[in-house]
This record gives structure tokens, C-alpha cells and sequence, in this order.
């Protein structure tokens, strides 16, 4: 099978547009041992796929619209030496996050939906990390008083936005914020293509 086709497979897989052997072929991906868990929250169950040591600091992975935390494949080798990775399936998207319970209408439901979720005993003291959607829910206002260290990575090359029209909002909204550019990638491939130089600004970031 060509490359592209490949990675066109792997994106519709985890956007629930193929059959449940190829979203178990993208699962196979994943190191072992990888677990899924549904979390409990007050706007329905959500799936989680936790790989990683024990005692690892926990860092929770979100992926981009339409897409499932097994996106994150190809960056769990390198982040899950160090870290408990939680790759999360966003609630009202792909994958098997259910909508039970309160009904979600707006944005800051999906915050009090994180929110809930975080608030699990193995997420009290976490690191955020989401692409695309996922990145603009992660960086959404969290409760009063809470500041974070925020670093942006941007994609020198996409369909979506001009990564310098992008930084300059960026850094006026969050000015806590670090911004780097990943020269050569795209937007939408990140993060299951290119995960060498995502992986180490990552690293670099967190420790």
C-alpha cells in the first residue's frame, strides 16, 4: 500500500469512518501494554487509552477534530519513558466517548467536560497536550487562579492558517505562551507523521 494511502486509512480510522479492524490495526500501534478505561464524567463516559510507567508523571494527549486519542501512535514510544500517557477520546467526536447525562451545548461544556475529567485521582497533577481542537481545548480559560506554562507548536506548512498570522494572536491572548514552528510539516499530519522533531520540542518543554 502507498504511503498516502496509508495515511489516509489511519486518518479514517480514527475518525470512525472505516471498519473496527482497522481501528483495531491503528490500536495495535500503540506499545504494549496499552489499556483503555472509560472515565467517568457528569456528561457521559469517556474512553482512554493509558500506556506508560505507573509512577510517571501523567500527561494527557487530545487529539484534533474527528480524529481519536490513538492519533497519538507515533509520539507515545518517546513521551511514554518518562510520562503516564491518557490519550483521550474527545466527548462528541469520534470514537467510543459517549454523550450521556448533562447535554453538551456549548464551549464552556466541553471546559467543565475536561474539567471532570481531570478531576479523576489519577489526573490531579497532569501536563496538557492537544493538536488542532484538542490544542484549542487544552488552552481554553481553566478555573480562576490556575496558570500554566503553554507551549504552542505550529505547523510551517498548512491548509488552516499562515503560522505567523497565527503567533501574533497567539502571543497577545497567551502571554505566557512559548511559540516554536515545526519547519517542513503540515497541520494535519501532525501528530501521526513527523513525530521526531514534534517528540523532541515536546520533551525539550516538559522537562
Amino acid at each position: 500500500m502507498h504511503r498516502r494511502d496509508r495515511l489516509a486509512d489511519t486518518y479514517r480510522a480514527t475518525a470512525g469512518l472505516v471498519s473496527d479492524r482497522t481501528a483495531q490495526e491503528l490500536r495495535a500501534r500503540w506499545p504494549a501494554p496499552t489499556e483503555e478505561q472509560d472515565a467517568p464524567t457528569p456528561y457521559g463516559p469517556t474512553r482512554v487509552h493509558i500506556h506508560g510507567p505507573a509512577d510517571g508523571e501523567a500527561l494527557v494527549l487530545l487529539p484534533g477534530g474527528l480524529a481519536t486519542g490513538l492519533i497519538w501512535f507515533a509520539t507515545a514510544p518517546a513521551l511514554s519513558n518518562q510520562y503516564r500517557l491518557f490519550a483521550v477520546n474527545l466527548l462528541g467526536d469520534a470514537g467510543r466517548t459517549e454523550r450521556r447525562g448533562r447535554p453538551l451545548e456549548k464551549a464552556t461544556d466541553l471546559t467543565a467536560w475536561l474539567d471532570a475529567l481531570l478531576d479523576g485521582p489519577a489526573l490531579k497533577r497532569t501536563h496538557l497536550c492537544g493538536h488542532s481542537y484538542g490544542a484549542w481545548l487544552a488552552a481554553r480559560p481553566r478555573p480562576a487562579g490556575l496558570h500554566m506554562p503553554v507551549l504552542i507548536l505550529l505547523a510551517q506548512h498548512s491548509r488552516t492558517h499562515h503560522a505567523a498570522k497565527v503567533a501574533a494572536p497567539a502571543c497577545r491572548r497567551l502571554t505566557h505562551a512559548e511559540i516554536r514552528v515545526l519547519a517542513g510539516d503540515t497541520h494535519h499530519t501532525l501528530p501521526a507523521t513527523a513525530p521526531g522533531e514534534l517528540n523532541e520540542q515536546l520533551l525539550d518543554f516538559l522537562t
